[in-house]
């Protein structure tokens, strides 16, 4: 996550630096309906977007019992790996970290 943050980050230098106010820190509980406006408005003007999509096969990251699902899409891996369903739904209980 943190090298794709990094690409993004370098992705929006390429393109034209960051927007306005883009280094401004952000305290969280003093929201105002003003700094929410302007974190609005720095948004629109980077015209940058981010969609993540994460699921249960992000914690074994292509990975089962030390084989590598090696398809490149590993949310295909408990078809692929032939995993049941009670057994890849203990993957809920679990931290990424």
């Amino acid at each position: 996550m943190k090298k794709l943050l990094a690409l993004a980050g370098l992705w929006m230098l390429a393109a034209g630096g960051l927007p306005a106010g883009a280094d401004e820190a952000v305290t969280p509980g003093a929201d105002t309906e003003a700094a929410r406006q302007q974190r609005i408005q720095w948004w629109r003007e980077g015209r940058f977007g981010l969609f993540i999509h994460w699921g249960l096969y992000a914690i074994p990251a292509g990975v089962w019992k030390d084989k590598v699902h090696d398809t490149g899409y590993s949310e295909w891996i408990m078809f692929a790996e032939k995993i049941p369903a009670k057994e890849y739904s203990k993957l809920a209980g679990r931290s990424t970290r």
